[in-house]
């Protein structure tokens, strides 16, 4: 039973362990009692209600609370729709992808929706009509779909199906499989040794293809450029993949490539704004302006209040010496995001060149007051309140940092430099 507890934990080595531990079962003579089962189904979902208190306790996100509550009605059909889906995953592991094409659910593809449904409900009846002779296909069945249901579309999720959702509800197609292969091996256990090759020929050759894909499978996980240019070649129309690909693109300056993809991305989904955000960086960069301002006013006209973008416009007129334009879009950034530190730092470096240190001054306090933790923040209040001769404002500031942020050395050493300066 710890061993199921342990592959149940190391989701990823589900399918190696689950296999061993239920073989190591069903093919001692004796056969196990039915209360082993039920120990093992119960253990099983004891575990995942701790693992989902916890998911909405402890690593609750705070910071995308959608991710906390219900999806509507109509999109608790995405189990339904995805099922085939993880059951050709776990058989046929073919064509994988970090990121697969996005189906119609209900209303608007009632035909395959039912179709799925008609699967599923086939399952459920086998799932009961099994009970009654073999338990460990009952409860490999009922673990697989019970399994699936926190990833079937009644938790808002980023995506609605993903092959690492399987490796938990793969622990029952295990079982399945374990009970499978010891009631074949058992059949032919009275019969010539010749007949035996039969079914070993064929798991041989099963494990083997299924070896032969993993290894595969590794080398488009060797790095970030490889992994992305796999997933595009099963999923070349997704504005996610061609932005990260663009992203790997910029990131090693084959900014002409980038700028190609994030375009691709924008023309797939033009509400997607991250390829905009990055595309406008590539032409600030190329001090080509005009176009990173076009770009800009592209995200400003789907959300005014994208703090990213009126940053860059400050950036972009500060290259043309605007000065009050570029004020201008400090303050919005700053009034998009009161937490967007890094338009506080701009800004503050904005007064301090203006010869304002009190403002400076002023604008970092409120930057710390909204983030506590941001440290970069205590060391230009600190560098500017010296330039300014104002220590007696860095010490108050410093002294509230050292209280927020107890086990933080940096801002100890700095109170300590300022101790000794005085």
């Amino acid at each position: 039973m710890y061993n199921v507890s342990l592959c149940f934990i190391i989701k990823r080595n589900s399918i190696i362990f689950t296999p061993f531990y239920s073989s190591d079962t069903f093919f001692t003579p004796i056969r196990p009692k039915t209360s082993v089962l039920y120990c093992i189904a119960v253990e099983l979902i004891v575990l995942t209600l701790i693992f989902t208190l916890i998911r909405f306790t402890v690593l609750a996100n705070l910071s995308a609370s959608d991710l906390n509550k219900f999806n509507s009605f109509s999109q608790w059909f995405g189990l339904f729709t995805y099922f085939p889906d993880y059951i050709k995953t776990y058989f046929l592991p073919v064509y994988l992808s970090i990121i697969h094409p996005l189906k119609e659910t209900f209303p608007h593809s009632f035909s395959a929706l039912l179709f799925c449904i008609v699967i599923s409900i086939s399952l459920c009846m086998l799932c009961l009509y099994t009970m009654r002779k073999k338990y460990i296909y009952s409860l490999g069945l009922g673990w697989f779909m019970l399994g699936l249901l926190p990833v079937s579309g009644i938790i808002p999720l980023k995506f609605p199906f993903a092959e690492r959702y399987i490796y938990i509800p793969s622990l029952g197609l295990s079982f399945i499989c374990a009970g499978y292969f010891a009631y074949v091996f058992c059949i032919y256990r009275n019969v010539p040794e010749k007949t035996h090759r039969i079914p070993r020929i064929g798991c041989l050759a099963l494990f083997s293809l299924l070896i032969v894909l993993s290894i595969d499978r590794t080398a488009d996980w060797k790095t970030d450029f490889s992994l992305w240019k796999a997933t595009y070649k099963t999923t070349p129309n997704s504005p996610v993949v061609l932005y990260s690909l663009g992203k790997i693109f910029q990131d090693t300056n084959r900014l002409n490539k980038a700028e190609k993809a994030y375009r691709r991305a924008i023309a797939l989904n033009e509400a997607y704004l991250a390829p905009y955000m990055n595309l406008a960086v590539i032409y600030i960069d190329e001090k080509r302006f005009g176009n990173a301002l076009s770009v800009n006013a592209e995200i400003l006209k789907r959300d005014p209040y994208c703090a990213i973008a009126h940053f860059n416009n400050a950036i972009i007129y500060k290259e043309l010496n605007k000065k009050e334009m570029e004020l201008s879009s400090y303050t919005k950034a700053i009034e998009s995001d009161p937490h967007f530190t890094p338009a506080y730092s701009a800004l503050a470096s904005y007064y301090m060149k203006q010869n304002d240190s009190a403002k400076a001054l002023e604008t970092l306090s409120s930057g710390i007051n909204k983030n506590h933790s941001w440290i970069e923040g205590y060391k230009q209040f600190y560098s500017y309140a010296v330039k300014s001769g104002n220590r007696s404002a860095f010490e108050a500031v410093i002294k509230q940092g050292i209280q927020s942020n107890p086990s933080s050395k940096e801002l100890r050493l700095l109170y300590l430099k300022f101790n000794a300066e005085n």
